[in-house]
């Protein structure tokens, strides 16, 4: 152990990531209200103060300094989130008008345009101009006619802003969460005739030329020839813009196993890196050459962290590759642990709600993973053949990293690649040719006769790369898909993980001992987890895109009843989470009916589910079946297609509750709320209060609404 101990400290930024990360996971889940900047200021002074008396030098009291620099770490990283933590002051509720400058390249939809727009101004009730910096999303519909404004301009528009709102399934991605931690609290849709470009120009040109050099790359492969899968691949590939990928095309990059590809990360910043280095090695023959190479290097790398957009990985590999070249510009010693743990730490220190990004954990867990697992694996088999121990040197690397990231996969998305190994052997190197012949092409693009020629050579290799990554998708088991772990079993996975590396290196029985109780664990929660969806009953009213989606499930049979058999990605993005989690991998896996009475315990409009009655309305009925008197009706359900007048047909049905689904407009919704209230009989509008769940446990009816 003693051999441990000396290990870590060999990696001090290591000891100081801890305590940063642990104080921002306290606050950020604990949202203590204390005003940290005190003790951190105290125990900054503190640690001041030591650091120029004895009692730091004595060795009675050499824990003393390791403790209040832990406990100085810690009440900064709690501080971090309470400064990161801010609200905004805009107006609800009423048309205003707002000035903004766009920060970003708008995103093109089928229907409508996303700008990120900084508010500088709005005109309040009494017609004064407010000043303010304040960051919104904007949304306005993609019209023919309608001049598509870009990044830096200045608008003038009119609009009624609203909260991001929460979500509103369960288990559903909370999206305003997420944009909470960028600092973005609320959108708006902006009628194409009420905004105006009234100034060009008005970002500074460290932002702007990022986001120029982003749009010309575009543009050129666009002029190129290069169109559809292919043009959305390569922009993925060389600027990371992702917005041009189709649902089908990247769900087949997530079942072959390879959508890291898609996302631009520490494999494009290092295939970039070594290709510098190659270009500018003359320079190690000069005299301070490996300084200027440092730096050139440096700053290229900058510039193209800085087009694609900082994203985490990118960010991460970036910081690594740059505190490596001031290393050796410096003449110190590689300690890629540090380096990792240096970039972790300016992360944070700079957005702490970083670590709590599925991009963020697993870009770390896979470099991790590389670092550690790869030369223990390598070193269990010997290849005298040098192509073949190439391979094997690429299969460590894939099989490392897919053994760090896969309990965050699986607890992020569910899915596990089946054929990860080969795909990634074949198509990281095939990719990696692909963006070597893109660079060229933008080298030459001035060049009309070879520029057309790499662009024909580009445009087929992606279509191969493609359709490669489709017939991997093809294959018998490809993915396995609806995998469920909790938030403990993710925990486990990884502190099991963790201490197999120990158990490794130190061979220390009780590090064994540990291990094997920790999968004990995992799987003793899995099956209380498969227990619980054998028994499980619940009904679902989910709120889906303003149309009628209601799922029955008892044990692993699931129906659903819906306005359309067409599953659409709304289905499953709204949807899925809840479904894996009742064991089913998406709305496809259940049993699609339209008519309420094609579900097998259903009766012409009534559904017997569980211990309860629930009557549908719909419009084929024109007049209530009188029976439903003296049959017992617990909920009534309606949607748009429900014709019935509320006060006629209550007269007939008198429900506990009145539950109105997604579908019904927001003028029906009130006059049935309007109705139940005068009768006494809840309403509850799925569109405005979130989906509507009822779950038997143990015979005991417990009712949820989000």
């Amino acid at each position: 152990m003693n051999d441990l101990t000396e290990t870590i400290r060999r990696y001090p930024f290591l000891r100081l990531l801890a305590p940063l990360i642990a104080g921002i996971c306290f606050q950020h889940y604990i949202c203590c209200d204390f005003p940290f900047i005190y003790p951190v200021i105290f125990l900054f002074a503190l640690i001041l103060f030591f650091s120029f008396t004895k009692v730091v030098v004595s060795y009675r009291f050499r824990w003393l300094w390791g403790a209040l620099l832990f406990a100085l770490l810690f009440a900064s990283g709690c501080l971090l989130i309470q400064v990161q933590k801010k609200t905004d002051h805009l107006p609800y509720g009423q048309e205003t008008l707002f000035t903004g400058i766009i920060t970003a390249n708008p995103q093109e939809r089928e229907k409508t345009i996303k700008i990120s727009c900084q508010v500088d101004g709005y005109q309040d009730t009494n017609n004064v101009w407010i000043g303010c910096k304040e960051d919104i999303i904007l949304y306005f519909l993609n019209d023919s006619g309608i001049l598509i404004p870009k990044a830096g301009d200045k608008l003038l528009f009119k609009t009624r802003i609203n909260p991001i709102p929460a979500p509103q399934n369960p288990d559903e991605f909370d999206y305003r969460a997420y944009m909470a931690r960028q600092s973005v609290f609320v959108s708006a849709f902006v009628k194409s005739n009420q905004i105006e470009l009234i100034a060009q120009n008005q970002l500074p040109f460290y932002k702007t030329l990022p986001l120029s050099v982003q749009r010309f790359i575009f543009e050129e492969f666009k002029q190129a020839g290069i169109t559809d899968n292919e043009l959305a691949v390569v922009a993925a590939l060389t600027i990371g813009d992702k917005q041009y990928l189709d649902s089908d095309l990247k769900q087949s990059f997530v079942s072959a196993g390879v959508i890291h590809l898609l996302a631009v990360s520490g494999l494009h910043v290092g295939i970039i890196f070594w290709a510098l280095s190659f270009i500018l090695s003359f320079l190690n023959r000069k005299r301070f050459g490996r300084v200027i190479k440092g730096l050139v290097i440096l700053a290229l790398l900058l510039l193209y962290a800085a087009v694609v957009g900082f994203s985490p990985s990118v960010t991460r590999a970036t910081l690594m590759f740059s505190l490596y070249i001031i290393g050796q510009m410096c003449g110190r010693q590689r300690n890629t642990y540090n380096f990792i743990a240096a970039s972790a730490f300016i992360l944070c220190a700079f957005n702490p709600y970083c670590i709590f990004d599925a991009g963020f954990q697993l870009s770390y867990a896979a470099v991790l993973g590389i670092v550690y697992f790869q030369p223990k694996l390598y070193r269990i088999l010997y290849v005298n053949n040098k192509l073949l121990d190439k391979i094997w040197n690429a299969a460590c690397v894939t099989l490392a990293a897919q053994l760090a990231v896969t309990p965050v996969a699986l607890y992020n998305f569910h899915q596990f690649p089946v054929y990860f190994l080969p795909a990634n052997l074949v198509l990281v190197l095939y990719t990696t040719l692909i963006i070597y012949v893109a660079v060229v092409f933008l080298m030459v693009s001035w060049l009309p006769l070879l520029a057309n020629a790499v662009a024909w050579l580009l445009a087929n290799a992606l279509l191969a790369l493609n359709k490669s990554v489709m017939w991997i998708e093809t294959l018998p088991g490809a993915l396995i898909d609806g995998v469920y772990i909790n938030t403990v079993q993710c925990i486990v996975l990884l502190l099991a993980i963790l201490l197999m590396a120990f158990y490794w290196v130190y061979r220390n029985a009780y590090v064994l001992m540990v291990v094997l109780c920790l999968f004990i664990a995992v799987f003793a929660i899995r099956i209380n987890h498969e227990v619980q969806i054998d028994n499980q009953q619940i009904y679902t009213v989910y709120n889906v895109n303003n149309s009628t989606f209601i799922s029955f499930v008892e044990g692993k049979c699931g129906y659903c009843l819906r306005d359309s058999l067409h599953v659409t990605d709304y289905y499953n993005y709204q949807t899925r989470n809840n479904l894996v989690r009742q064991g089913f991998s998406s709305a496809k896996d259940l049993n699609a009916v339209i008519e309420c009475n094609l579900l097998p315990f259903s009766y012409r409009n009534f559904i017997k589910f569980g211990e309860k009655t629930l009557y549908v309305v719909r419009e084929s009925i024109n007049t209530p079946d009188m029976a439903c008197i003296y049959i017992g009706v617990d909920y009534m359900l309606v949607s748009q297609q429900s014709k019935q007048q509320p006060d006629k047909l209550l007269q007939y049905i008198r429900p506990k509750q009145i539950i109105l689904d997604s579908s019904v407009p927001a003028w029906k919704a009130r006059k049935w709320q309007l109705t139940a209230n005068e009768l006494n009989i809840p309403c509850h509008w799925v569109k405005d209060e979130g989906a509507f769940t009822y779950k038997i446990e143990n015979s005991r009816l417990c009712v949820k609404t989000l």
